[in-house]
């Protein structure tokens, strides 16, 4: 919400889910100005003076470890795109 409300174009945030069989797809895209500070496969928040990870990106990326999923970040132009499969431990 931060990045998408910092941007000056048209701002946006999408959430979409999905789930097949055990799995549930979760994708959060999102605004934002188009520059990443990263390095070694890691995002750092802009909001850090150290190079950090930002609280969002690192707390999904433990909740995805915790349950048997994984997460991809990545920037295409003007786009943030986070993608996070879990494993559905719920019983339907």
């Amino acid at each position: 919400m931060t990045a998408a409300g910092q941007y000056d174009g048209k701002r946006f945030i999408e959430v979409a889910t999905e789930k097949k069989h055990d799995m549930l797809l979760i994708t959060v895209d999102n605004s934002f100005d188009g520059i990443l500070f990263q390095e070694n496969g890691k995002i750092y928040s802009k909001k850090r003076q150290n190079k950090q990870e930002g609280i969002g990106i690192l707390s999904m990326k433990k909740l995805c470890e915790k349950h048997g999923g994984a997460s991809r970040f990545e920037a295409v132009g003007n786009r943030f795109q986070a993608s996070f499969i879990l494993k559905n431990e719920v019983e339907d």
